[in-house]
């Protein structure tokens, strides 16, 4: 199980080497989703949320990091986000000098490649926009959204693994098949252990509430 489970949302080589043995159908599912253009009409979802804190916050990788390993889950990469605007922005970040302390989020966005920085800084308009959160809130927040990309990764892997299946029914390819089936067992076990976490990671984070709400209580009433 610990095998199955290491990638956590991330497309393996299985997946690859299975779907490089398909028909055109997962290329005419790609044709069909073209990368987004948008810069002019941003669509701010989980991808722009991360993006946004963490270049407001690049401080909070190294805790991220260590969160996700804690959690037997690799640490946060590009191949995490959706869409070729959203992943170079984070690789451009990942790249840059982070240990400065001087460095301002527009510093980290001035040095983006020209093409990226009108994303960039309308992603980082919009977090700024947001209430403010502590350390410990906000390192959750942004943990679990990291298991929620990788969950809504899973999600979509399932959906095109499913496609191949039915595609594949009915041809002289027993063996695609249960490479196919092995392939969705495994992909269904990721989505349970990430569901697992979250489930934990909010248990943990309503009991923290609820032990600070009670010394609050305490306190005001000594």
């Amino acid at each position: 199980m610990a095998e199955q489970i290491v990638t956590l949302g991330r497309s393996d080589e299985r997946a690859a080497a299975v779907r490089g043995q398909a028909t055109a159908g997962p290329s005419q599912i790609a044709q069909r989703r073209p990368e987004a253009k948008a810069t002019s009409r941003l669509r701010f979802g989980l991808d722009e949320h991360l993006l946004g804190w963490l270049f407001l916050r690049p401080d909070l990788l190294s805790e991220l990091d260590a969160e996700m390993i804690r959690q037997q889950a690799p640490p946060l990469a590009p191949d995490d986000l959706e869409g070729a605007e959203n992943r170079a922005l984070l690789s451009n970040l990942l790249a840059l000098d982070l240990t400065d302390e001087t460095a301002t989020a527009a510093d980290r966005l001035a040095a983006l490649p020209e093409v990226l920085r009108e994303r960039g800084r309308a992603i980082v308009a919009e977090v700024q926009r947001k209430p403010a959160l502590t350390d410990e809130k906000l390192i959750k927040d942004l943990g679990d959204t990291i298991l929620r990309l990788r969950q809504r990764n899973l999600q979509r892997q399932v959906q095109q693994v499913e496609y191949l299946i039915r595609e594949s029914q009915g041809d002289q390819a027993s063996e695609q098949e249960r490479a196919l089936h092995e392939l969705m067992l495994v992909y269904t076990a990721q989505k349970r252990q990430i569901q697992k976490l979250l489930n934990t990671r909010s248990m943990i984070g309503a009991l923290s509430q609820r032990k600070s709400a009670a010394t609050m209580g305490e306190r005001m009433s000594d």
